[in-house]
């Protein structure tokens, strides 16, 4: 969106590094104009992944590097299944959006790596990479979706009042679990699978 774009211009001081606004199933580049190319959250969550991922071969050279980087929703989103969990029980729609999400195939063990294969990349590989979300204290962690940034917090803050203090409760004694309030961390992973561009399809 423009606002990340114009965060990122103004906080970066390498002047050869540009940004761009544009489609990902329709990139505003020519073909085989990077060696490398990335996605990182977000093939995912366009409405072709293919295309998109066709897109990201088409302006990469050949014998060229694609890598993309999506969630691990199952077994590797503990700060959002803290909230999807407690959603889910409460709420039909938020149990909907919940299963919406962690049944993406992109999600799952060899789903994205499956895709490469489909579109034509060689050489592909599939790994497993993490990170921990650290949080002072519940008012830091929970803050996060007041926001309203994400799928998770649109869902928070556009839930009515009393809705929205009874999923922070429920969340909040996930997030406690019997302790008292402080700093938590919690371990995030994603599937990083990256193919070798060989000959335009």
């Amino acid at each position: 969106s423009l606002p990340y774009v114009d965060f990122a211009r103004r906080a970066t001081a390498d002047k050869t590094v540009t940004f761009d606004v544009g489609d990902a199933l329709d990139l505003p580049y020519t073909d085989g104009v990077f060696e490398r190319a990335l996605s990182m959250l977000a093939l995912d969550l366009i409405p072709d992944a293919a295309r998109g991922l066709r897109e990201l071969r088409r302006v990469t050279r050949p014998a060229g590097t694609v890598a993309v980087v999506v969630n691990n929703f199952r077994c590797g989103w503990t700060p959002f299944s803290l909230v999807w969990d407690a959603a889910a029980v409460l709420d039909p729609d938020g149990a909907a959006m919940r299963d919406e999400m962690v049944s993406k195939p992109l999600g799952w063990h060899g789903g994205l790596a499956g895709l490469f294969g489909a579109v034509g990349f060689a050489n592909v590989v599939e790994e497993q990479l993490g990170a921990m979300f650290e949080y002072r204290s519940f008012g830091d962690y929970w803050s996060g979706f007041l926001t309203g940034q994400g799928k998770t917090g649109s869902y928070v803050t556009n839930l009515q009042d009393a809705h929205r203090s009874e999923l922070e409760r429920h969340v909040k004694a996930a997030y406690l679990c019997g302790m008292a309030d402080g700093p938590r961390s919690f371990a995030t992973l994603f599937w990083a699978v990256r193919g070798e561009v060989q000959t335009r399809q």
